[in-house]
């Protein structure tokens, strides 16, 4: 597996914001955002539920208020067009760790993934509303590329 460069990176995102490479990797940003309508549960896999969201639209500023103890659903405002021989994996970023804010399991784009991101962010916090802006970065996408001796079609 090899870390792919930045310049081969670019051709892999559109819409990207150029001052969001860093060493190597990518910062995505918040498109748009998608609060739960429920309270959380446990979910049973055998009967196929699933969290229900609603769009949350931002102020005049492009703030998102993300309730205390709730999930969100946020799209990224980037899309991803992976050759057949690269992956990404997504990393959750300090900033965001340090606020309260969570993300949800560990994103991983597979080899050849076409289009927009969505990831499942939590706000941990008991009773501390979280701002969250559009084109704030959201997560750290680190890309690798498979050797050159595997096989996938």
């Amino acid at each position: 597996m090899l870390i792919v460069r930045e310049d081969e990176v670019r051709k892999f995102i559109t819409g990207f914001v150029p001052f969001k490479f860093k060493d190597g990797a990518y910062e995505l940003t918040a498109g748009s955002v998608f609060a739960q309508e429920s309270a959380p549960r446990v979910i049973d896999y055998k009967q196929d539920q699933k969290l229900a969201f609603s769009q949350i639209f931002p102020d005049f500023e492009g703030m998102f208020e993300m309730r205390p103890r709730k999930h969100f659903l946020v799209r990224a405002r980037e899309r991803l067009s992976l050759p057949k021989d690269v992956y990404a994996t997504g990393y959750s970023l300090k900033g965001l760790s340090q606020s309260g804010v969570e993300l949800v399991g560990n994103p991983l784009f597979h080899l050849g993934y076409n289009g927009v991101p969505e990831l499942t962010l939590c706000n941990i916090n008991e009773i501390s509303y979280y701002n969250l802006y559009r084109d704030q970065p959201i997560i750290q996408l680190q890309f690798f590329r498979t050797s050159e001796g595997d096989k996938h079609e």
